[in-house]
């Protein structure tokens, strides 16, 4: 029994010496740079909407988009607008959980 907690705290403390991770103040100057960073640089795409309008792009997308859905619907025969009998019946099932 002492064996295996004398064991248990030499491993434990030989995780936290190898990984000490940052003091407190360093910890605090690299989220601050983080958000500094971050306040500049959105990651967003929304600058590029009007661009890709512009182009024609959003139309084409579009136009892809749906001839590869109107493809696998043909591959697996699934008629647009019409659900197995299943699921018409879970569809005209009330899901109110009053």
């Amino acid at each position: 029994m002492k064996l295996t907690a004398l064991l248990s705290v030499a491993l434990l403390a030989q995780s936290s010496l190898a990984h000490p991770g940052q003091s407190a103040a360093e910890h605090a100057q690299e989220a601050a740079e983080r958000r500094a960073y971050l306040a500049n640089n959105k990651r967003s795409l929304a600058h590029c909407a009007d661009t890709l309008k512009a182009r024609g792009n959003d139309i084409a997308m579009h136009t892809r988009r749906s001839a590869m859905v109107e493809k696998l619907r043909a591959k697996r025969a699934i008629a647009q607008g019409k659900f197995p009998p299943k699921v018409r019946r879970w569809l005209d099932t009330d899901m109110s959980h009053r």
